[in-house]
């Protein structure tokens, strides 16, 4: 039988063993792994750090200290990785590198896009049946119906 203080101090050595980074960095979050070896490639001193699973590489990009990490696809996943880089490092501003919904065909590559709306539209499609088959909420335009 482990004794509660033992147990204690087992589970608690994953955690000590990562202190907290406090050098002051700009995240650079991608959601597709080529986006986020393309950053890579310009990083000087980089270094490697795994939390959770995630990697998360430190150095200099354009003389500023960052950190990159790849947040995945879905809101979830880059509140998730955020969250992990915030409990991690000291965290001074973040910037999402990618097409991020911008796919405005006005835009070329290496424009700045800031969002004066935000949507959770790649989670999931809300309907409900009714006897007009009225639209879903929000911006979608169409009537969804649910057949059965």
């Amino acid at each position: 039988m482990i004794r509660p203080a033992l147990a204690l101090m087992l589970s608690a050595a994953p955690l000590a063993a990562q202190t907290p980074d406090d050098t002051s960095r700009i995240a650079v979050m991608s959601a597709f792994e080529p986006e986020w070896i393309s950053l890579q490639a310009d990083l000087e001193g980089a270094e490697t750090q795994t939390i959770n699973g995630t990697e998360f590489i430190t150095g200099t990009l354009s003389g500023q200290e960052v950190v990159l990490f790849l947040s995945g696809v879905s809101m979830v996943n880059a509140a998730m990785t955020t969250q992990m880089a915030l409990e991690r490092f000291d965290i001074e501003a973040i910037v999402f590198s990618g097409i991020a919904g911008g796919v405005d065909p006005a835009l070329n590559i290496g424009d700045v896009v800031v969002a004066d709306q935000w949507g959770q539209w790649l989670e999931t499609v809300m309907a409900r049946r009714t006897e007009d088959a009225s639209p879903c909420r929000g911006s979608w335009t169409r009537p969804f119906r649910i057949t059965t």
